[in-house]
């Protein structure tokens, strides 16, 4: 951003610089833990708030810097969302290199899941959502993650869906969220978010409101199967269109994302 780089153009360099990164996380691109089945599976979105144009990869192997190919979705494709082997070809013919993604380290974990068939649910697994504000004023949002550890094959959460986890529109702000995708796509959080500061919500405001509502879903409608976590994890990260900051979690303070 310093250098007069667009929104579009820092979001992906700022997900890029935490998809590289593998000694301090283990939840997002490089270092990310697999499926079931021993194979990683990256999604990504990256969203453009001046034109509400979007691209995103789901289930993407090989191409750990994810949010790089949803970027190339977004500029090179007449598609907005591609998945599977059919992202990580496109990916790949438009010049970013697959490779092993899968660390020495996710392995061993994968191992010890595979033998103990548990997971500890209060690690931090999880994923990176970035809003950038350019020089000109447009916003830009961006996830990336390597989901659930140990998923079902092919699942998806909310990261790469665009409204649940990442929103961007100008004219009222943006938004990104992290925890348990399965309960964030229930109310599709980010989008109400920016839609609240659409209505002239404070940032602040905003979040805390989306994030009581969905306390209060999860609460009268528990969902029936196994969670990521033991508590409810969600937190959100919005910023309005004047530049002012706003968050909220389900833990408070507590909540290490």
């Amino acid at each position: 951003l310093q250098q007069g780089k667009s929104a579009l153009e820092s979001v992906e360099a700022g997900i890029n610089a935490v998809e590289n990164d593998n000694t301090e996380q283990y939840y997002v691109g490089k270092g990310g833990l697999p499926n079931s089945e021993g194979d990683m599976e990256f999604d990504a979105a990256l969203m453009d708030g001046k034109t509400l144009q979007f691209g995103a990869v789901l289930a993407l192997q090989s191409i750990p810097n994810a949010i790089s190919a949803a970027h190339l979705v977004l500029k090179r494709s007449p598609h907005c969302i591609l998945v599977g082997k059919g992202a990580e070809k496109f990916a790949v013919e438009n010049g970013l290199q697959a490779s092993d993604s899968l660390t020495r380290e996710a392995k061993e974990e994968f191992e010890q899941w595979k033998r103990a068939q548990k997971l500890n649910d209060d690690g931090s697994h999880d994923t990176v959502g970035l809003i950038c504000m350019d020089k000109f004023g447009n916003l830009a949002a961006g996830t990336s993650t390597s989901g659930w550890p140990m998923k079902h094959p092919g699942r998806v959460g909310d990261s790469p869906i665009i409204g649940s986890g990442l929103y961007c529109d100008n004219r009222a702000g943006a938004c990104v969220a992290t925890g348990d995708g399965e309960e964030i796509l229930r109310t599709c959080m980010s989008f109400s978010i920016v839609e609240s500061m659409r209505n002239n919500l404070d940032v602040q405001e905003a979040c805390e409101k989306s994030i009581q509502r969905i306390k209060e879903v999860v609460e009268a409608h528990p969902s029936p199967n196994a969670k990521m976590h033991k508590k409810l994890t969600i937190a959100v990260l919005a910023m309005d269109k004047n530049g002012n900051v706003g968050s909220a979690s389900t833990l408070g303070r507590e909540n290490v994302h």
